[in-house]
């Protein structure tokens, strides 16, 4: 019988301790798995804010950006004169201008103390003659049909995002109502954030329609180049007075990044721990299985086995143990990894933060790539063959009358 056969065969001579080897070996492949996954979303985020932050401002009515309204709309209340646009017209340094009519449907469904687990749908009336901005993305990626554009302006029509898509079983061509105005949906966008994948866009004049208002929300300007933002919101300032809040993305981003960053070293945190943990679990178990079989060694030996055939076959069965772990590790992942996924990102939506996470934050749902899949396997498999190679080189070193008398 083969070095590898034996080992395997060991591994599983006792089942309990398999089990409960093979179960804290599972948790925390698990975790390192999720950890990875959630760092690499708040890595793509934060590679969003730094592209997008920067050149986008808002204007809303007085002392309400900072209470959510940019982010969240609410049909026609709080509203604003259009006739700040004409106000507006003309500003240097800046590129575009959006108005921005909104109005909202459903409500938030948090759970305790974490990210919310649905989304209202708000629809955001705008101008398709400018670039259309839905939350904070400029012209979102278009999955299907097309965009809207200025040849829309009069139009009854929608561009949806492809959670709204999903969840209404919304297409290309077919048709859906909003406070009694019913439109055709041209296009399903995806911005990869799962409140923004939530919304409708729609004309401005149809987006007035819906809300059942003459006026607009708020206006989005973008600057020409960051350098300029300073001085475009200055002029804005000016031009608007006292009764509008002129806010730089940025000044906004700057918070979300903080917190971003915060969850960021929890993931990195929880992968470490992880790893010592399967590390350390892994020794734990080969110093116990090496002492309760050193006569087992003792007898190997005094048959003739050499001290290398001993160490490959019990490093072997520690890598058995790390292989069936990470088994174990990658269905509870694929169970339970968006979960803890969405409680770690959680942290960033609690009281005090304005809810602007779930615009900013991203989507999560567990995708284990492949690369992922055979880095963690080959980890694991390593961290095993570590972890057994201190206890049974120990044990080889007896002499085998020595192993025998051990009991």
């Amino acid at each position: 019988m083969g070095a590898v056969q034996r080992a395997v065969l060991n591994v599983f001579r006792k089942p309990a301790r398999t089990a409960t080897v093979v179960v804290i070996i599972g948790i925390s492949i698990a975790i390192f798995l999720t950890m990875s996954v959630v760092s690499n979303s708040i890595s793509g985020r934060t590679n969003f804010l730094s592209a997008n932050a920067g050149t986008l401002i808002t204007i809303t009515p007085a002392d309400e950006s900072g209470g959510g309204g940019f982010f969240f709309g609410g049909g026609a209340q709080n509203s604003m004169s259009t006739g700040v646009v004409s106000e507006i017209q003309g500003t240097p340094s800046v590129s575009s201008i959006q108005p921005v009519v909104q109005y909202s449907t459903g409500n938030f469904t948090p759970i305790s103390g974490g990210m919310p687990t649905s989304f209202p749908t708000i629809v955001y009336g705008e101008d398709p003659g400018s670039p259309l901005i839905v939350g904070t993305d400029s012209n979102p990626t278009v999955e299907s049909g097309r965009a809207l554009n200025s040849a829309d302006s009069s139009s009854l029509v929608a561009e949806v995002g492809s959670t709204y898509a999903t969840d209404n079983s919304a297409s290309v061509g077919s048709t859906i109502e909003f406070n009694g105005t019913t439109v055709t949906v041209v296009g399903i966008f995806t911005t990869g954030q799962s409140f923004t994948d939530s919304s409708v866009v729609v004309p401005f004049a149809a987006g007035q329609k819906i809300a059942g208002t003459s006026d607009m929300r708020e206006v989005y300007v973008t600057a020409s180049d960051v350098g300029a933002v300073d001085s475009v919101v200055s002029s804005l300032q000016s031009e608007v007075g006292d009764g509008y809040d002129v806010v730089p993305l940025s000044s906004i981003a700057n918070e979300i990044q903080s917190s971003l960053d915060s969850i960021y070293d929890s993931s990195q945190t929880g992968l470490y721990l992880a790893l010592i943990t399967g590390a350390t679990v892994m020794v734990f178990v080969m110093v116990l299985a090496t002492r309760e079989r050193t006569k087992e060694i003792g007898v190997m030996k005094a048959i003739g086995f050499r001290n290398r055939a001993v160490v490959t076959q019990f490093v072997t069965e520690s890598m058995v143990f790390a292989a069936v772990g990470f088994g174990v590790g990658v269905g509870l992942a694929e169970l339970l990894g968006s979960t803890i996924g969405r409680l770690v990102l959680g942290q960033g939506s609690g009281p005090g933060f304005g809810g602007h996470f779930a615009t900013f934050g991203p989507s999560f749902a567990l995708s284990l790539s492949p690369e992922l899949i055979i880095s963690t396997l080959a980890l694991a498999v390593g961290l095993g063959a570590l972890g057994a190679l201190y206890p049974i080189i120990r044990a080889v070193r007896l002499r085998p009358a020595e192993a025998l008398r051990y009991e």
